[in-house]
């Protein structure tokens, strides 16, 4: 039987902070003289994947999870006006620890958040106190000759292999692409110049906009993230 007055919950706060005009969402849970954990999310997510690790150890640690620009509540700006690409996107996470002082942390790092939080870690290792990597590559050898071909396609490079049909998609910071007519058995790619999570997504985040942006303020639902450019000049080369 659980004792209830010794049951301790940890308090998740919903919080932005602005880095370089661009207005970053995160969540923050644990005591401030806590060793700090800093979360970086997968594609297509938001820090919202995070939160059942915020309640598990948010009573002996201080975690961190930000959203990507483009990711859940996060500004989600154009194209024109941001490259999105993994530096660009190590350049946000950058900013948004100086911005709130960290300088020493361990980094968990999920899928998507692989590329962003090594390239963090190679620029200052002195912040970075351990890693856990998850689903994440830091590394090709172990890789296929089809997923090396994958990775190395290139804007404006015709690819003679049955991935070079169709349009781009943004993969490991470079233009990789997808088959005009999916083969047979195979679900067809994404038609859409962004990626959303559906009607319901669309109706949270109209919901979110009419919320005052106070820290706590912020609803947070299943689902919501922000739309994820996948092509108009989005991958690096």
């Amino acid at each position: 039987m659980v004792n209830m007055s010794e049951l301790t919950i940890s308090h998740v706060h919903h919080r932005r902070v602005d880095v370089d005009g661009l207005r970053v969402f995160y969540r923050e849970t644990g005591p401030a003289d806590a060793p700090v954990l800093l979360l970086l999310h997968g594609f297509p997510s938001s820090s919202r994947q995070y939160a059942r690790l915020l309640d598990a150890l948010g009573t002996r640690y201080r975690l961190i999870a930000p959203d990507y620009p483009g990711f859940g509540h996060s500004d989600s700006p154009t194209p024109d006006d941001f490259t999105y690409r993994f530096d660009t996107l190590a350049d946000v996470i950058e900013g948004f620890c100086l911005a709130l002082g960290l300088d020493r942390f361990a980094l968990y790092v999920f899928d998507f958040g692989a590329p962003v939080g090594l390239r963090l870690a190679t620029r200052h290792p002195e912040w970075i106190t351990g890693l856990v990597v998850q689903n994440g590559n830091a590394y090709e050898e172990g890789l296929s000759d089809r997923a090396r071909e994958f990775i190395a396609n290139k804007r404006g490079v015709p690819d003679p292999g049955p991935l070079g049909a169709g349009r781009p998609l943004l993969h490991r910071g470079r233009c990789a692409r997808l088959p005009a007519r999916p083969a047979r058995g195979r679900a067809a790619p994404v038609r859409h110049r962004t990626l959303r999570a559906g009607g319901e997504a669309a109706r949270n985040r109209a919901a979110d906009r009419r919320l005052p942006r106070a820290d706590a303020e912020v609803a947070d639902r299943e689902g919501a993230f922000g739309p994820v450019p996948l092509s108009r000049g989005a991958a690096g080369t």
